[in-house]
């Protein structure tokens, strides 16, 4: 189990970084609109598979940590795409970013850890 959480962190470490060093702020924000959309339907689907009584035929710890890796890691590009002119230097807003990125991961994962 712990080696889907790896997998989920790097997936959200390698979406996040590419979200960042992006030059293009629309495309940015597109993608990162994008993959919250994608995040939230993997986490719907990986709880609806949850709460039903026959066996899942996908691994539901491994798509519910995938789901909270990509919905944080897009949310936090999203934002940064979206409210880099706002900062005053590049480095802060990167590091903001990944606050709320990471920020959105504990309490993505503390709420499916209590409704599982």
């Amino acid at each position: 189990m712990s080696g889907a959480y790896v997998l989920a962190a790097l997936i959200a470490f390698t979406m996040f970084s590419a979200l960042v060093l992006m030059q293009d702020r629309r495309r940015g924000g597109l993608i990162g609109q994008l993959g919250t959309g994608i995040g939230a339907i993997i986490l719907f689907v990986a709880y609806t598979f949850d709460q039903r009584p026959e066996p899942a035929p996908a691994p539901v710890p491994g798509l519910m940590a995938g789901g909270v890796g990509i919905l944080s890691a897009a949310t936090g590009g999203m934002g940064y795409h979206l409210f880099l002119g706002r900062f005053t230097s590049l480095w802060a807003a990167r590091r903001v970013f990944l606050c709320v990125s990471l920020g959105l991961a504990v309490a993505l994962g503390a709420a499916l850890n209590y409704l599982s």
